[in-house]
């Protein structure tokens, strides 16, 4: 019996180490590629095979992962859940709207489920890491056509190797992020890091979701460093929890219902860039308000400017990209389960994960990355979640209670 436990928990490490290995190539060859000028915006990649390795070899990774997943320990209960899901979400949107993304993303989120969390995390940070400092160099060596430097408001955005400002802002923010979440333990100094890489972030690419994402994540930290009364601190949870929900409704509620002559509605307009007026343009004019969503061309391309008269029109806020995109259904499902990963943060007292996907509902106001492959990990916590790795075995029926 002894050997038996021993043999199916060395094959259990070895399936882990394999699933690791496969994601951290995922994310590096997607990185390298669809990130980087292989794939420019607005012109023709000088690169076009790379770039098609690169937009589905994670169809291939994930089909891996999954594969691996069904060798793991699971229960009967999670299971026929698990079963229930995939055929609600398969006929929605493969069937019916035929969107694979949101299978990719849940066959991605129910493969890591038999992952050690911090172990997948790490493995996306070098991951990360290599891709930011390959392209800079090869951006600096120009290796890769060199990256532009926009301007905009008369402000010179970087991309260092990057085709986008925000692609650059996004990778950073992640990387500061993972390497608190990874290595912190929640000193002074950390926060004051945060709070320099936010601001360094701000002044080299003018992106104003990471700044967002990254500052609130960094005053999160900082106010939980400071509360000691567990009263105050499980009210901060607690506010992290409706976030996501608040980020919903505030997005719908600005860019459909508030009326656009409304002062609040200008005040919001201008500060945000002119996105609501333009989401309430794509909306009026494009979605079709159905419950499985609709595929709408001219957003399937992140960067693909398009035009209504005289207005160039992007959809950079991830809850009505959801919906247009993803219908009721998805963008409701997406909004709860981003909750659900938040509730099970809370509930293993892992408050650094749970300022994470806080800061990344509110990143969603102002871009729709989240869906996205190399901007999935923070909603990829459903495996052994623990605020100390080491006290797992004390907590596994508890675990297994939340992962059903």
């Amino acid at each position: 019996m002894v050997k038996v436990n021993s043999q199916t928990e060395t094959q259990e490490s070895g399936g882990i180490r394999l699933f690791l290995l496969i994601y951290f190539f995922m994310i590096l060859i997607f990185g390298l590629t669809t990130e980087s000028m292989i794939n420019p915006i607005g012109q023709d990649s000088p690169f076009p095979k790379l770039l098609s390795i690169g937009l589905y070899f994670p169809y291939y990774c994930i089909m891996l992962l999954a594969v691996i997943s069904l060798f793991q320990k699971r229960t009967f209960r999670n299971w026929i859940f698990s079963i229930l899901i995939f055929m609600t979400i398969g006929f929605g949107y493969f069937f019916v709207n035929r969107q694979p993304i949101i299978l990719l993303f849940l066959c991605l989120a129910w493969s890591s489920q038999t992952v050690p969390y911090k172990k997948l995390v790490k493995a996306d940070f070098w991951s990360r890491l290599l891709v930011v400092i390959f392209l800079f160099f090869s951006n600096l060596l120009q290796i890769l056509p060199v990256s532009p430097i926009e301007i905009r408001d008369g402000m010179s955005r970087l991309t260092l190797g990057f085709r986008h400002p925000n692609g650059l802002a996004m990778y950073l923010m992640m990387l500061m992020i993972e390497c608190f979440y990874l290595y912190s333990h929640k000193k002074f100094r950390s926060v004051f890091l945060l709070f320099v890489g936010g601001l360094s972030i701000y002044f080299l690419t003018d992106s104003r979701g990471s700044f967002l994402a990254l500052i609130s994540f960094a005053i999160l930290v900082a106010f939980s460093n400071i509360l000691v009364n567990t009263q105050l601190r499980s009210f901060l949870m607690n506010i992290c929890l409706v976030v996501p929900v608040l980020s919903f409704i505030g997005s719908l509620f600005t860019s459909v219902f508030l009326s656009p002559d409304s002062r609040l509605f200008q005040i919001l307009n201008d500060w945000m860039s002119g996105r609501p007026e333009l989401l309430r343009i794509v909306y009026d004019s494009y979605a079709q308000k159905s419950f499985f969503g609709h595929d709408i061309p001219e957003l399937a391309n992140d960067y693909y400017t398009w035009s209504i008269g005289t207005k160039n029109l992007f959809v950079d806020n991830q809850y009505m990209y959801a919906l247009m995109i993803f219908g009721w259904f998805g963008s409701v499902a997406e909004v709860l389960y981003a909750l659900y990963c938040s509730l099970r943060a809370k509930f293993f007292q892992d408050e650094s994960l749970l300022f994470w996907l806080t800061a990344m509902a509110l990143f969603g106001i102002a871009e729709h990355k989240l869906l996205v492959v190399d901007m999935a990990v923070p909603f990829l916590c459903l495996g052994k979640l623990t605020s100390n790795e080491e006290k797992e075995p004390a907590n596994s029926q508890t675990d297994s209670f939340v992962q059903a």
